[in-house]
């Protein structure tokens, strides 16, 4: 399926194209788009994907986060954050990953978690998720069958 405007949801700010370029012993490597951002960044594993993207939604302030997270001593903002990477505007061709595509859209962020739904753009299958937890199942069980 080709990626289009409509089944990426363009409109949406908080939306994210992830881009799954390699896969090895449940490690997922690739890239995130955001669109409305203009920018991409790499990420090596699902930590870094997940940690990613919580900035992306905190530096939007959308969706709002339900709850303080707590850490162990001063919480510092990350020194090693992802170097973004401006794309170029190129309305022709969207992301896709060679190994897997997926649309993601965090409703919201609620219970120290979040709520959304993914899209795996390849299959055309559409799924909820209720946790961060769900949603790393579903990309690794997407993958797993790749």
């Amino acid at each position: 399926m080709a990626p289009t405007q409509e089944n990426l949801g363009s409109h949406i700010p908080n939306r994210a194209v992830i881009c799954i370029d390699a896969y090895t012993q449940s490690l997922c490597s690739g890239s995130i788009y955001y669109r409305h951002e203009s920018v991409k960044v790499a990420f090596c594993d699902i930590n870094a994907l997940l940690r990613e993207l919580e900035w992306f939604f905190d530096a939007l302030r959308y969706p709002q986060s339900s709850v303080e997270y707590r850490s162990f001593g001063k919480r510092q903002e990350p020194s090693d954050a992802p170097k973004h990477t401006e794309m170029q505007p190129n309305h022709d061709a969207e992301p896709v990953g060679k190994l897997a595509t997926f649309v993601i859209h965090v409703q919201f962020r609620q219970n120290a978690t979040w709520q959304g739904r993914i899209l795996w753009l390849e299959r055309e299958e559409n799924q909820e998720f209720k946790s961060a937890l769900e949603l790393i199942k579903l990309i690794d069980g997407a993958l797993a069958t790749t």
